[in-house]
């Protein structure tokens, strides 16, 4: 349980060191969740941003050691995940939902890497959305069970 504890605080710092600017941005309000559930107890935690001004909500949910899952949905409950867009946009070698294939040492740097790049790509290719001015409706990926 130790390890778990110091391991959430260095996932939370790093998520709050790469969405900073987010964070510290008087229009989104900052919120996040951890729980530890019974498999391999590794912790659950999910980070929210939202935009007062616009509704659109930010959502990391970390999982499992090395599982990351990233959501943006809009004030209409529309919704779309992060490597859905990237493989919509023809990103496939980064669009990754495991932590495992990136650059670090231990689980926050690689952890870090991961929310630089998402932040990277929330700054230019979603930054028309995350700032409400428009939205993307991807088309679902039903991998051949339609």
């Amino acid at each position: 349980m130790e390890n778990n504890h110091a391991l959430i605080n260095e996932i939370v710092q790093s998520f709050q060191n790469s969405f900073n600017t987010y964070i510290q941005d008087v229009r989104f309000q900052y919120n996040q969740k951890i729980e530890l559930n019974n498999i391999n107890d590794f912790p659950k935690i999910n980070f929210y941003l939202t935009n007062i001004k616009t509704g659109i909500v930010l959502n990391l949910e970390y999982r499992f050691e090395y599982l990351v899952f990233f959501r943006i949905k809009n004030i209409n409950n529309n919704c779309f995940r992060f490597d859905s867009y990237l493989t919509f946009k023809g990103y496939e070698k980064e669009n990754l939902l495991s932590l495992y294939y990136l650059d670090g040492k231990d689980i926050p740097e690689k952890f870090k890497t991961y929310c630089d790049y998402v932040v990277r790509i929330l700054n230019t290719d979603l930054k028309n959305v995350v700032e409400g001015k428009e939205w993307i409706d991807l088309p679902n990926d039903w991998m051949g069970y339609k």
